[in-house]
């Protein structure tokens, strides 16, 4: 335990040695965190929809300027001769066509007066669909919660979202921080520990603790700050914190990996920030598990990413059945704790 915190403490007078550097490293990230939950909580989802009039009647105008009226949704008058183009380029998520004309009360069956085109998921349609058949009963827009609630079906929560982020995040300035394993590599001072009595574990430990410290009061200025500012992201402050605990030991104990294997702190930072959003991008961040392909869902579930995102699902919705994934965090750190460890031997080998 000596050695442990003599580590710790020599890594800690380094960083208040040159006070400069230490608070770009610690505030930086911050505001990096503290902007991406900021443009995460004011955005919300919103959808293109384009319509086609084949007839100047009331019903359509009435439903049309509903539709315009409706928060969350984007309204275009569109070309019949250029629906499939523009949905597919993207322009439109979907086409509303007015087939026929018909008064208030007749359109009960919505495919005789109504077509609906979309190339995505059937989600987009069922919300078109959902809303012509609302405001052929009404004249109140329908409120904007509801269409967020149907846009963000199926899609990450907030949450989600920000955690996935943060883990990006932390991974790169765990590199950053931990990277005094490099310097003590290039001034031999690790080499020199390597031959000592002390064990190889010991001074992994020592820069895991310096690191993991450093992390954490990062993140929880972050939460704190978006939480006096009224940024919620559906979780208690006590949960995230709680939650960030576990959330930071892994990041630093990979981060630490990566110093232990580059000699060039260049390299680990290229190589941190590449892995990072290959990670992201694997895990789930960027893509829905449920549509990625067999092969690259095998993939997923072997990332820590995948399990940070089903943790926090966990921990959102207080599914209690089956091994809380958070578990799964921790081995995910063990490991590379002790592949660190084991890297230190054979680079001394």
């Amino acid at each position: 335990m000596k050695t442990i915190l003599i580590v710790f403490k020599a890594n800690l007078k380094r960083a208040l040695n040159n006070k400069g550097k230490l608070i770009i490293n610690l505030f930086l990230p911050i505001a990096a965190i503290v902007m991406a939950m900021f443009a995460n909580y004011v955005s919300s989802p919103s959808i293109n929809i384009g319509i086609v009039e084949k007839a100047n009647f009331p019903e359509e105008q009435r439903i049309i300027s509903l539709l315009k009226q409706t928060k969350g949704i984007n309204v275009e008058i569109a070309q019949e001769s250029m629906v499939k183009t523009n949905v597919i380029l993207g322009r439109y998520s979907g086409v509303i066509t007015f087939k026929e004309e018909f008064k208030r009360g007749e359109a009960v069956d919505l495919n005789k007066y109504f077509d609906f085109y979309t190339v995505k998921d059937e989600g987009t349609k069922k919300l078109m669909e959902g809303i012509t058949r609302s405001y052929l009963a009404k004249d109140e827009a329908i409120d904007e919660d509801s269409i967020n609630k149907e846009l963000q079906a199926g899609m990450p929560s907030t949450a989600t979202r920000i955690i996935s982020f943060l883990t990006t995040i932390l991974l790169i300035t765990c590199v950053v921080n931990g990277a005094v394993i490099i310097k003590d590599k290039t001034e031999n001072t690790f080499n020199r520990f390597l031959y000592s009595p002390n064990r190889k574990f010991q001074y992994i430990l020592g820069n895991v603790i310096y690191n993991y410290l450093f992390s954490y009061t990062q993140l929880l200025l972050a939460f704190i700050i978006t939480y006096i500012f009224g940024m919620k992201l559906g979780l208690s402050l006590g949960t995230l914190l709680a939650y960030g605990l576990v959330l930071v030991f892994v990041t630093t104990t990979f981060g630490t990996l990566i110093t232990a294997i580059f000699n060039k702190e260049l390299y680990a930072n290229l190589f941190a920030s590449a892995i990072s959003l290959i990670l992201s991008l694997v895990g789930g961040a960027f893509i829905s598990y449920d549509k990625m392909p067999k092969a690259l869902q095998f993939m997923s579930n072997i990332t820590p990413n995948r399990w940070i995102i089903k943790s926090v699902d966990w921990l959102e919705h207080g599914v209690r059945s089956g091994m809380n994934p958070t578990f799964i965090l921790l081995i995910f750190s063990l490991v590379f704790s002790m592949t660190a460890s084991f890297m230190s031997r054979a680079q001394r080998a």
